[in-house]
């Protein structure tokens, strides 16, 4: 997904990954988003993402496609997931390892000292 705009929510199944309690993960996480993407029927190009599909605006619904001419509405509508503005940060420079290592260390029961915003390890006595 980092490399692609987004990914279908077909996809992830094709994938083997299929579980609510993982894509809620990232959601609530704020790691991805979960947008839905209108595309023709005639020829799949994309014509327009929406955020929210309930509270669109329903003039945007009426817009025509300028290759069939169906509406929005008439076109195929899909669940897609994209990486969030957090989620593109954390793989900047690698951050997400930082913060697994971490967690990693933390939870193996190896001390650790915030000193000047960075981590040090304690010395164990």
């Amino acid at each position: 997904m980092a490399k692609s705009a987004f990914i279908k929510q077909t996809d992830l199944q094709k994938n083997g990954i299929d579980s609510v309690d993982s894509n809620t993960l990232f959601l609530e996480s704020g790691i991805v988003d979960e947008i839905y993407l209108v595309s023709c029927k005639k020829n799949s190009h994309v014509l327009d993402k929406i955020h929210d599909l309930f509270g669109v605006n329903k003039n945007q619904l009426k817009s025509k496609c300028l290759y069939c001419g169906r509406t929005y509405q008439e076109e195929h509508t899909e669940k897609v997931y994209t990486l969030s503005s957090l989620g593109k940060k954390m793989l900047t420079g690698s951050k997400w390892m930082t913060i697994w290592l971490t967690n990693l260390l933390i939870r193996n029961g190896i001390p650790l000292n915030p000193s000047f915003g960075a981590y040090q390890m304690q010395e164990r006595k």
